[in-house]
């Protein structure tokens, strides 16, 4: 059988040792990680999904699930961005133009939701991917920044020529849940990958940039 995995954004530094333990241990398993669609919960509730990795504000609420790991965000920015030097403020947060991903509707993303309720003033998103994965390409060589998942963001920065800055204001952090069919709660197969993926989450090793102050307003 094949395991269906949607998800919005993994770390690699998840995936990649989950992956691996997954070879020696279940060679015969075969997994299928695929986007979060425009329908989240609907797409979900139909069942071809066997389970459904989402911060914790666009899961179902029909369907049970627990928190996979924690995470809060960080500012990426192209190391030859000019117009930063060893941090960002308020004001230079808001200036710049930023790169975003957008995955549907249904799924606004956790951080652009709290923020749109705490302040007035407005990231300017000069580009909108469908992706995560490719918001750390589209920073290079230009001044733009965009607001990254902290592991996620880590992953790329080992990888890409880009750095990483505390968010200048105080902001909520996120918890990305691992959620699973109602009808499934039993399923043997299913409790196994959270267990597996729970332990690899625990794991996660990525330093915070340091701590943020002040609000956004």
């Amino acid at each position: 059988d094949v395991t269906g995995v949607q998800t919005c954004a993994l770390p690699i530094s998840l995936l990649l040792p989950a992956f691996r333990e997954f070879a020696r241990t279940a060679p015969g398993v075969r997994f299928q990680v695929v986007p979060l669609g425009t329908n989240v919960g609907e797409d979900f509730s139909k069942g071809d999904t066997d389970l459904l990795i989402a911060p914790s504000q666009i899961v179902s609420p029909d369907h049970p699930g627990e928190v996979l790991f924690k995470d809060d965000y960080v500012v990426a920015a192209w190391s030859g961005n000019w117009r930063i030097g060893d941090r960002i403020d308020i004001d230079t947060y808001f200036d710049l133009g930023h790169v975003s991903a957008s995955f549907g509707k249904a799924a606004l993303a956790a951080f652009d939701e709290w923020l749109a309720n705490s302040t007035p003033r407005k990231r300017r998103i000069e580009i909108s991917l469908p992706s995560f994965r490719d918001v750390p390409e589209m920073l290079v060589g230009t001044n733009r920044l965009a607001t990254m998942h902290r592991c996620y963001a880590h992953d790329f920065s080992a990888r890409l020529p880009i750095r990483l800055f505390p968010i200048p204001f105080r902001h909520p952090g996120l918890e990305q849940i691992a959620q699973w069919h109602r009808l499934r709660s039993k399923d043997p197969g299913i409790q196994w990958l959270i267990a597996a993926l729970r332990h690899h989450a625990d794991h996660i090793g990525s330093a915070s940039p340091g701590p943020a102050t002040g609000s956004p307003t």
